[in-house]
Order: C-alpha cells, then sequence, then structure tokens
C-alpha cells in the first residue's frame, strides 16, 4: 500500500556541530598568541640590535677622539655617558701602554634595556706619537 502525500523523512543535517566551531576557535587563538608572541620578541631582538649598533656606532667615533686625542696630547675623559631616546648608554675609556711604541684603548659600553643589561667591549692599537725635541 502506498501513501499519498509528502513524504516525511528526516532530513540529514549537513554542518557542523557547536563543539567543533568551539575547537577551530581554540586552535586558531592557540596559533595567532604563538605568532603575535614571535613578533614581540622579533620586535624586542630588533630594539637590542639597533642599540647595539647605535653602541658601537658610538664607540668607533670614541676611539677615533681619542687616536686624535692622543696624538694632540688632549686630555682624554675616562668615562661618561650619554642618552638616545629613552636609552642611557654609560661608557668607560681605558688607555695604557701594550708595547713600548704602542698603547691600547679599551672602550666599554653599557645599557639596561627592559631590565637586562647589556655591554659591548673595543679596543684599538695605536701607535705612541714621538715626543718632540727641543
Amino acid at each position: 500500500m502506498s501513501r499519498i502525500g509528502p513524504c516525511r523523512r528526516r532530513a540529514k543535517t549537513k554542518g557542523v556541530s557547536l563543539i567543533e566551531v568551539l575547537i577551530s576557535v581554540a586552535i586558531l587563538a592557540a596559533g595567532m598568541a604563538v605568532i603575535l608572541q614571535g613578533l614581540v620578541r622579533s620586535a624586542y631582538t630588533l630594539s637590542v640590535a639597533r642599540n647595539r649598533l647605535r653602541a658601537y656606532s658610538f664607540a668607533s667615533a670614541k676611539l677615533t677622539e681619542v687616536e686624535l686625542g692622543i696624538h694632540q696630547r688632549a686630555e682624554l675623559r675616562p668615562e661618561g655617558s650619554f642618552r638616545i631616546g629613552r636609552e642611557t648608554f654609560r661608557w668607560q675609556l681605558t688607555v695604557a701602554p701594550a708595547t713600548p711604541t704602542t698603547q691600547e684603548a679599551a672602550l666599554a659600553v653599557e645599557w639596561q634595556q627592559a631590565g637586562h643589561p647589556y655591554r659591548i667591549h673595543t679596543a684599538s692599537m695605536m701607535p705612541i706619537p714621538a715626543t718632540p725635541e727641543p
């Protein structure tokens, strides 16, 4: 016997359940957190590299100044500080004889960044200028 009329059959749903959506959102959020953490770490590393470049640039200029000062017999300051942006850099200079004809000028530059101390050290060998005879 056949029935006349609309056939009522339970339709199969093709979609996603709420739990599947929640799991997907959680996975996406975890992925975004990892990416964001990587970006923050990259920005911090870039900032440290920028400050290292500033410190080495200062050290190079200071050692050139020291070499010129030695030849002109000028008084050299053994320490000081300078500020770039929010960072304060402190430096210390030591000049000592290395051989009878040369001396070593060593410069250390220090700064604090995000609570961590950083330090660079560079040195240069310079000839001792001959003393003029009267």
